[in-house]
């Protein structure tokens, strides 16, 4: 049966006389609190962890920052709230009288409150909103978001970079683009300035402007559009990557290949020379990224020779070295493989897009086989494909034909969605 509230001014005589009782004749006249905010909410532990609670105060809100785990559900919708502080009486919102010691509540849906204060005059509304992951925090989600998106103009294999908040899908001569907010538009346009007319590799990052080595040397943009030479101090045959202060490639000197670095794209500094064959040098991916003790390492894989995919790091750029795991650790040959960074971890796709394979340090790979799986659509789709990752947590795939339809899928984990 409910409890109804006691009428106020029941509440405040009682008060009243408890108080009077306790004071001499010639005490000053006292004065009863206003305060009807919440200063405190706490639920009990959730799988043995507790998730802290935000009070908004000012728009009566009450809500958890970090969601509970999937399948919480199950237990707050029979719940007891651990504390509530408050600067008056609290009841439900009917005036309901709420023990918030002993009455369980249904936190699945809102929880309406209401704190009245010990004058009898202010009152403050609250909801009490839980958030739950519908699926686990660190499961990968797909979807679909867009279809002939360039009304398959985009065919076979293209290159992809995510720069200045925008997408560009390169192929050949002609660049389609879209805000990394839309994903939906795409407007298309020109490449002008390389004396080929044609981008066949991936262009690379670095410092405000993309850089791309067309055969007569390197070429820079600030727009994606309008490419410019950069005079080098050394002829640079390849770009391999780039970090936050250096642009890494490959240069040609004396008849011979060696590793080279720059600070600015026009002065390069020669450093070992290239002298094992199955150094990558042609569809790289690359990733830099902080290493636990905050040295900034950079990783690259290319179209592997053998039978497994052989990543290569370094810290310059002048020194590479191959990073060869056990045999039961390595990843299997794939047909044009891309690495990315995600989460703190290593990821491999390519070849028939059965596996994703993942590693912790990029030397041991393993193939995963829950929570971050790709689209079963994937599977058996030839390599005209293209990946980036966005600085909103999104893994973009990009497919042409032949391999399919024009295609869009974006992924992302529970953990960073908010919508997809």
């Amino acid at each position: 049966m409910k409890r109804k509230l006691l009428p106020l001014i029941t509440i405040l005589i009682l008060v009243a006389c408890t108080t009077v009782s306790c004071l001499n004749s010639d005490d000053e006249e006292f004065v009863f609190s206003s305060d009807d905010t919440i200063h405190y909410f706490e639920l009990d532990t959730i799988y043995g962890k507790r998730y802290p609670f935000t009070i908004d105060n000012r728009n009566g809100k009450i809500f958890n920052q970090t969601p509970l785990p999937a399948g919480a559900d199950t237990i707050i919708n029979k719940t007891l709230i651990s504390k509530i502080v408050a600067g008056g009486v609290i009841t439900k919102k009917d005036t309901t009288v709420f023990d918030y010691a002993n009455d369980t509540v249904d936190l699945t849906k809102p929880l309406e409150l209401m704190v009245w204060a010990m004058n009898g005059v202010d009152k403050r509304e609250y909801t009490v909103n839980v958030k739950v992951y519908k699926n686990h925090p660190d499961s990968l989600v797909w979807k679909k978001t867009a279809e002939s998106f360039t009304n398959n103009q985009l065919t076979g294999r293209h290159k992809s970079v995510c720069f200045n908040e925008q997408i560009y899908l390169y192929q050949l001569q002609t660049v389609y683009f879209s805000s990394v907010a839309d994903g939906q538009k795409w407007e298309k346009r020109e490449v002008l300035g390389v004396p080929s007319g044609i981008i066949q590799s991936t262009p690379i990052v670095f410092k405000d402007k993309l850089y791309y080595v067309d055969g007569s040397g390197i070429y820079q943009s600030e727009d994606g559009f309008q490419w410019g030479k950069v005079n080098t101090t050394v002829e640079i045959k390849q770009l391999l990557a780039s970090n936050s202060s250096t642009l890494m490639g490959v240069a040609s000197k004396g008849g011979k290949l060696w590793y080279s670095n720059s600070q600015d794209g026009e002065t390069w500094t020669i450093g070992r020379e290239i002298a094992d064959d199955t150094f990558p040098l042609a569809d790289i991916s690359y990733s830099s990224y902080l290493t636990t003790t905050g040295l900034e390492n950079t990783m690259i894989v290319g179209d592997p020779v053998g039978e497994n995919v052989t990543p290569w790091f370094t810290d310059n750029g002048l020194n590479w070295d191959k990073l060869v795991p056990a045999a039961q650790y390595a990843c299997p040959k794939l047909e044009s493989p891309v690495l990315f960074r995600y989460n703190s971890k290593f990821y491999l796709v390519g070849g028939d897009f059965s596996n994703i394979y993942e590693s912790v340090s990029g030397m041991n790979w393993r193939a995963v086989k829950k929570k971050v799986l790709l689209p079963a659509e994937f599977k058996d789709r030839s390599t005209s494909y293209s990946v980036v990752v966005s600085p909103d947590q999104f893994i973009w795939f990009f497919w042409t034909n032949p391999s399919a339809n024009e295609e869009i899928w974006k992924g992302i984990l529970n953990e960073y969605a908010s919508e997809l």
